[in-house]
C-alpha cells in the first residue's frame, strides 16, 4: 500500500502516513483474479444433440426425431407417446357402419304382426319334437334359429358350447330319469317364460340366455 499524497510506502494497518502525516484512506478491494484455464467449457447451444430414439410400449422402435428450427440452430423434437397412440388408433380403427333405419323398421313391423305368434308356434313345435327323444337334435336346432323366426335376426342362440364349465356330464341314466319325470314339463314352462321375456324387447337379452340354457333345463346337459 502507498500513501495517496506522497506515495510513500505504508505499513500494514497504518492509520497515518509516517512521511507526510496524511490519514490513510482505504479504497475498494481489488476484484479477484480468475484463471480461465480452470473454468469448465461453456455448452455449445448452436448445435444441440438430437434426442435419442425411444422404445415405446409394444416393442416398436419410434421414428427418428423431427428437427425444427433454422438450419444454423436446429431444435431436437420428438412427438409425445400419446400422439403415436392416436396415430395407431386412427390407422387400425374402422368407421362405424351406418344405422339401417329402414331395416330396423321392417323388422319391427314383422315382429308386431308375424314374429310374436310365429315364435310361439315355433317354440311349441320345437318342444313337441324334443320330448320324442329322437327329435331332440332337431328341437334344439329349432331353438337356435328362434331369433330369425321372431325378429328376422341373423344371430343364432348357442346351446351346444361348453363355455361355462369343463366338468363331466351327468350320467345318462340319471339324465333320462330326470327328463321323464321333470325335464319335459319344466322345459316347456321355461321356454314360455323366455318367450314372455323376449316379446317385451327389454327382456330380450334375458330371453336369449334362457333359451341357451334350455338343454340343461330339459336334460341336465352341461353347457
Amino acid at each position: 500500500m502507498e500513501c495517496l499524497e506522497c506515495s510513500a510506502p505504508l505499513k500494514a494497518n497504518a492509520s497515518h502516513c509516517l512521511e507526510c502525516g496524511s490519514p490513510v484512506v482505504l479504497g475498494p478491494p481489488a476484484p479477484p483474479t480468475v484463471n480461465a484455464a480452470f473454468l469448465p467449457p461453456l455448452p455449445n447451444y448452436a448445435q444441440p444433440q438430437p434426442a435419442p430414439n425411444r422404445q415405446p410400449f409394444g416393442g416398436v422402435t419410434a421414428p427418428a426425431p423431427l428437427m425444427l428450427g433454422t438450419a444454423n440452430a436446429p431444435i431436437g423434437y420428438e412427438p409425445p407417446l400419446l400422439q403415436q397412440w392416436m396415430s395407431q388408433w386412427r390407422t387400425n380403427s374402422h368407421p362405424a357402419a351406418p344405422l339401417d333405419v329402414g331395416g330396423l323398421l321392417v323388422r319391427l313391423v314383422y315382429f308386431l304382426f308375424v314374429g310374436i305368434w310365429a315364435s310361439q308356434l315355433w317354440i311349441v313345435f320345437a318342444w313337441l319334437i324334443s320330448i320324442t327323444i329322437i327329435g331332440l337334435p332337431l328341437g334344439l336346432a329349432m331353438v337356435r334359429v328362434l331369433p330369425q323366426v321372431a325378429f328376422l335376426s341373423p344371430r343364432r342362440i348357442r346351446t351346444n358350447e361348453r363355455a361355462y364349465t369343463n366338468a363331466p356330464q351327468t350320467p345318462f341314466g340319471l339324465r333320462a330319469i330326470y327328463f321323464l319325470l321333470i325335464g319335459w314339463w319344466v322345459s316347456f314352462i321355461w321356454m314360455q317364460l323366455a318367450w314372455v321375456a323376449g316379446i317385451t324387447i327389454i327382456g330380450l337379452p334375458l330371453a336369449l340366455g334362457m333359451f341357451a340354457l334350455t338343454p340343461t333345463i330339459a336334460t341336465l346337459a352341461r353347457p
